[in-house]
């Protein structure tokens, strides 16, 4: 398992440009603690693994649209 990173919430953006990079870094961000819920629900039984594998699903497709939000502010 990667090791744990800490979220820091006091970013300082100013420009549209900035939030726009902000937002992208997010997305990616989020893909990777969607991976890591999926890796982490094989350690559990089968009904809890289906819960979590929902919750990433979920999570994908919110991802999913903060991505195409992104695409949307560089027109």
């Amino acid at each position: 398992m990667s090791e744990h990173h800490h979220h820091h919430h006091d970013h300082a953006v100013t420009t549209k440009e900035e939030a726009l990079a902000l937002l992208k870094y997010n997305a990616h961000h989020n893909g990777h603690h969607i991976d890591e819920l999926q890796e982490l629900a094989e350690q559990f039984p089968e009904d809890i693994r289906a819960l979590i594998f929902e919750a990433a699903a979920l999570m994908r497709q919110g991802n999913a649209i903060l991505e195409e939000a992104c695409k949307k502010a560089e027109e």
